[in-house]
């Protein structure tokens, strides 16, 4: 029993050491947030564990000096990382490894400067590291140490890339999570960086070597109009009657088929999912592998927007959680205004109904040039919980293999929304206003429920609608003639409303690529070959 005692006081020593550790990262981290406009202040219990974690593994080593070492990698990444987000609006990406030493000069060029982004960084981690430093001079010699501890966390660390490599199809750790600490985006995109990209890179399989295009040019500077962008969520066209479903679905899109600011046309999206296809979308890329392009925002719809003139919006019906890992790859730091459901749940966790979006856009002013980015949660599963009872229009068949009634019913709401949208649009936009939607990507709704195949056209087969308001000359006759378009073609579109040449990019050739549940194609790519109003090649390659 004495010998339990004991014990129990020494690990207390270890425990008030852990402690010290966690309040002064979490405080540091928290001060970060509390400055940068894009974070939200986010102290959780998976937040504090991590870092009691990391604490009390250290003050089990016995030497002090290799206490200071985990500590110091803790805050130089931790270091890394705030000046990252400070100049790009994002954690590390785990290409952006390979990038700092294949373009060093660049790099080092770029960082000189903007030295400025690292003030309160320096702060933050210099304050910190005193705090560290003075607990570990005061770290009692009565606290538990474990012989032989470093071997396991040498372990540890080799543990993670090795894990990514054996599990080929494994995403973890492919792009940061803006929602949780630095030192774990740290050690995730690092564990990807050595355990998929270096791996492939060597092997000459990596498919990284695609070149950054350039920023297209301005051709129209400061263009004088609105453009309003939706982005839909789990949108396929088959039951859309706005497209042949038999059952009206779509009744308010129906009647403006004849309008002839009015086109609608089958889209190849760019992904199966949300966090392959919203990436490459706002970033005009055609095929997988294009992360340097990403990193670089060089044709990020954002920048190019607030670059020629245009306040720049982007407001989600979906939880802060949900586009944790997406707002990463929308090169936030040209947002001019940014919210997600949160701030009207309170809950990061929670989302919201589409209602909001309509809300959002009353209160822009549309008298001056808008980039708007309106991001629903359409018809994303719970689908029954994704709209009002007064849209309870189709009634459950329980023959069916997903809730295709419930289904059809976020459509009948999606209709309702699109159509307020434009009618906020007509009555507060005295400019030419372009009005774009799509979906991220389809969904399953016969044998194969869900997203995230290739498989299944339903999957990536989604509307593209276009609505010009107060147009000087009728622009939508060269659209016309084609059924088909991609998110690609409808990036570019858009790239060319900002004002932009978009000539420097590749031209259609009739062939739309369609990327599979990795952003750098390893889970497999659908290439999709049309010519006039017919799809005459499928292939689907891994």
């Amino acid at each position: 029993m004495n010998q339990l005692l004991k014990y129990i006081t020494r690990l207390q020593h270890n425990i008030v050491h852990a402690s010290i550790f966690t309040l002064v990262m979490l405080t540091g981290e928290e001060v970060f947030r509390y400055l940068h406009p894009l974070l939200a202040i986010n102290i959780n219990f998976h937040d504090i564990s991590i870092y009691l974690l990391i604490g009390l593994i250290a003050s089990f080593f016995k030497s002090k000096k290799f206490i200071r070492g985990i500590y110091l990698f803790v805050l130089f990444f931790t270091l890394i990382q705030y000046i990252h987000f400070n100049f790009y609006g994002t954690w590390i990406f785990p290409i952006e490894y390979m990038l700092f030493f294949t373009k060093l000069r660049e790099t080092m060029e770029t960082f000189f400067t903007v030295l400025h982004i690292t003030i309160v960084p320096l702060l933050l981690i210099t304050v910190s590291l005193f705090l560290l430093w003075k607990s570990i001079d005061n770290m009692s010699e009565e606290r538990i140490t474990i012989p032989y501890l470093s071997v396991v966390l040498i372990l540890f660390l080799i543990f993670i890339p090795a894990r990514i490599f054996f599990k080929e199809h494994s995403r973890k750790g492919a792009r940061p999570n803006i929602e949780v600490v630095p030192i774990i985006n740290t050690m995730e995109t690092l564990g990807y960086f050595f355990g998929r990209i270096i791996p492939k890179k060597i092997s000459g399989k990596s498919g990284l070597e695609q070149k950054v295009v350039s920023a297209p040019k301005v051709i129209q500077k400061d263009p004088k109009i609105n453009i309003v962008v939706v982005m839909g969520e789990s949108l396929t066209v088959a039951p859309m009657s706005l497209y042949g479903e038999k059952e009206i679905t779509t009744p308010n899109l129906d009647k403006m088929k004849t309008d002839k600011n009015f086109l609608y046309q089958i889209a190849f999206s760019s992904g199966v999912m949300t966090d392959i296809s919203l990436p490459s979308f706002f970033n005009i890329l055609y095929q997988p592998d294009s992360i340097s392009q990403i990193v670089s925002t060089n044709t990020c719809l954002f920048k190019l927007a607030k670059l020629n003139g245009f306040t720049t919006h982007f407001y989600s019906a979906q939880s802060r959680d949900g586009l944790s890992n997406i707002k990463s790859y929308l090169c936030m730091k040209w947002i001019d205004h940014l919210s997600d459901a949160s701030e009207f749940t309170k809950d990061i966790k929670v989302d919201t109904l589409d209602n909001i979006l309509v809300e959002k856009l009353k209160k822009i002013d549309l008298s001056i040039p808008n980039f708007i980015v309106l991001h629903q949660i359409g018809s994303h599963t719970p689908v029954r919980t994704r709209y009002p009872k007064e849209f309870e229009h189709f009634k459950p068949n329980h023959k069916d293999v997903v809730d295709l009634s419930g289904y059809k019913n976020t459509i009948l709401y999606t209709d309702y929304i699109l159509t307020q949208l434009i009618k906020v649009l007509k009555e507060k936009s005295k400019l030419p206003t372009y009005f774009f939607f799509t979906s991220d990507h389809g969904e399953g709704i016969d044998e194969h429920a869900g997203h995230g195949h290739l498989n299944d056209k339903n999957q990536y087969q989604v509307p593209f609608i276009m609505y010009v308001i107060n147009p000087k000359r009728e622009i939508l006759y060269k659209l016309r003639d084609k059924k088909y378009t991609s998110h690609f073609e409808i990036a570019k579109l858009i790239a060319r409303t900002l004002g932009y040449d978009t000539s420097n990019l590749r031209k259609f050739d009739g062939e739309h690529v369609v990327c599979g549940s990795d952003l750098t194609g390893i889970a497999g790519i659908l290439k999709i070959k049309t010519e006039k109003d017919e799809i005459v090649k499928l292939k689907v390659s891994n």
